[in-house]
């Protein structure tokens, strides 16, 4: 199977262990033991922070419908909206 992920024996991952593995390696990094649905959506968030386009994180994440990543993160535009105007009215009261 090319390009698929394995074991270190060469078996393919099976999913149910994936987020157990995940958490035991991110806590055996010294990293805080999180889990991949949270790393999701810090990566779609993170995304829409930098500016990605609300397409632009459906395909990311593989939603079939935007309206379900609208649905999760689009309080996230949102805020960038206003943090966006925000922004916009200090250039314009220092300009002024």
């Amino acid at each position: 199977m090319e390009g698929a992920v394995v074991t270190p024996s060469g078996r393919p991952l099976h999913r149910s262990t994936v987020p157990h593995d995940f958490q035991r390696l991110t806590i055996t990094a010294g990293l805080p033991g999180n889990s991949l649905y949270n790393l999701r959506h810090s990566h779609a968030s993170l995304l829409i922070h930098d500016g990605a386009t609300l397409m632009d994180v459906k395909e990311q994440l593989g939603h079939s419908q935007i309206h379900m990543t609208a649905n999760v993160y689009g309080h996230l535009f949102d805020e960038r909206k206003r943090a966006n105007a925000e922004l916009m009215d200090a250039r314009l009261t220092a300009a002024g």
